[in-house]
């Protein structure tokens, strides 16, 4: 597949309604965070990842708490690079993920 200047951006509510686009031919890729993209490759061996990442994204996720919680959100930032660094969340997320396919699946 090239690369096209000419590349139409297609948005849609659901990602399982753009897997199906992608699926059907109506759309030629799907981004998707990953540990969502992750769930459908485990699921779906029609479907591939591939080595495009956004350079301005910076992934992850988000923790609501209340507002004048500093003392709440420094924990959860020491924690967070703690399992960072010692490889903790990579593990997690592969876990959940399987477990998360597994009980779809029931």
């Amino acid at each position: 597949m090239s690369r096209s200047r000419n590349a139409q951006i297609v948005a849609l509510p659901k990602v399982a309604d753009a897997l199906l686009e992608l699926e059907t031919g109506k759309v030629d890729a799907v981004p998707v965070q990953n540990i969502v993209g992750g769930q459908y490759l485990l699921t779906n061996s029609d479907l591939s990842a591939t080595d495009i990442y956004f350079s301005n994204y910076s992934g992850g996720a988000a923790v609501a708490v209340p507002k004048e919680s500093a003392d709440v959100i420094k924990v959860i930032n020491e924690v967070i690079a703690e399992n960072k660094a010692n490889g903790n969340i990579d593990k997690w997320v592969d876990e959940m993920t399987k477990k998360a396919v597994e009980n779809a699946k029931k």
